[in-house]
């Protein structure tokens, strides 16, 4: 009889070393699926980051947009130049008859430092273009508001006054509330010191006052270009950068553009990106950021002028 030890089989188990090498190998397979996953999100996270500011960008400029559009609409009245009512006191605005200068519906400050208004309606202005936009709402209204100030127009007649003075009927004038706005950029958002530029909206309220409103955070520069038609045929012949010196009945669109930039660095991303400036800048060539962690963006629009006389 054959002894039961004799049919065993021999086995073979790993050597200590083999098991080492293979828990090796693993962890260098295990760290490389994991980099490729954090690279991944990190990649994610900048994506998400750039269309969020994208989208918070377009958001602005439909605001913009859309007093872009209504700047130098007065009712009935056409003759904007020769509105009455320039006296009105408003508190806070930022220069006398700011609010009521219809004679300049649309009006801007290239790259203006110091702060261009003497007035308390601006603080801790930060850079890029700043300009203004007035204009009535477009339909009149019945019943007034002693603090809302008004432009009681028709055809032939404008005048400015609160809602508490005396009512203009020459004509039948339709009782418009007035807008008037103004864009700059602050340097900080929450609190001063922050280091987040932000965009913001000086805006005429009820009082009638002037309030400074915080739009968007993020935006890092704001420029402004506006077109003008010198031959009279309704095309634009030139774009030149706000100044005083600019004929406002010649202009008839505008170009802005915005820079985006996030609020947290990623140190591990090549952020440094040149954006074109062509049409917005009248020698051409391009901004340029450096490699300094924050993510960028650039966003821009044009926006055609209705009400220009």
């Amino acid at each position: 009889m054959k002894s039961l030890n004799n049919n065993k089989i021999c086995q073979k188990g790993f050597t200590l070393i083999e098991l080492m090498l293979s828990l090796l190998i693993g962890l260098f397979l295990i760290a490389g699926v994991f980099t490729v996953y954090i690279n991944s999100s990190k990649s994610q996270r900048s994506v998400e980051v750039e269309v969020k500011m994208l989208d918070d960008a377009r958001f602005a400029l439909d605001v913009i947009g859309y007093d872009l559009r209504h700047a130098g609409m007065w009712g009935q009245f056409k003759e904007s130049a020769k509105a009455e009512g320039s006296n009105i006191l408003v508190a806070g605005e930022c220069r006398a008859s700011w609010a009521v200068d219809a004679s300049s519906p649309v009006f801007g400050f290239n790259d203006p430092l110091p702060n261009p208004y003497s007035g308390v309606c601006l603080n801790d202005f930060y850079a890029g273009d700043l300009f203004e936009t007035r204009y009535v709402m477009s339909s009149a209204v019945t019943a007034i508001d002693p603090s809302i100030l008004y432009l009681y127009a028709n055809y032939s007649k404008g005048t400015f006054m609160l809602g508490g003075g005396p009512v203009v009927n020459e004509g039948g004038n339709g009782n418009y509330p007035v807008v008037a706005h103004a864009y700059y950029l602050k340097s900080w958002t929450d609190e001063k010191g922050d280091g987040i530029p932000s965009l913001h909206q000086i805006t005429l309220q009820p009082g009638p006052s002037v309030t400074d409103i915080m739009l968007l955070s993020g935006v890092e520069d704001l420029q402004i270009q506006f077109g003008i038609d010198t031959t009279n045929d309704g095309a634009v012949n030139r774009y030149v950068n706000p100044s005083a010196g600019i004929n406002w009945k010649k202009v008839i669109s505008a170009q802005v553009w915005l820079v985006m930039r996030s609020a947290n660095k990623y140190p591990n991303i090549d952020t440094s990106v040149s954006f074109n400036q062509q049409p917005f800048s009248s020698t051409g060539g391009t901004v340029a950021y450096g490699n300094d962690g924050y993510r960028r963006v650039m966003v821009n629009t044009v926006v055609q002028l209705r009400n220009s006389e």
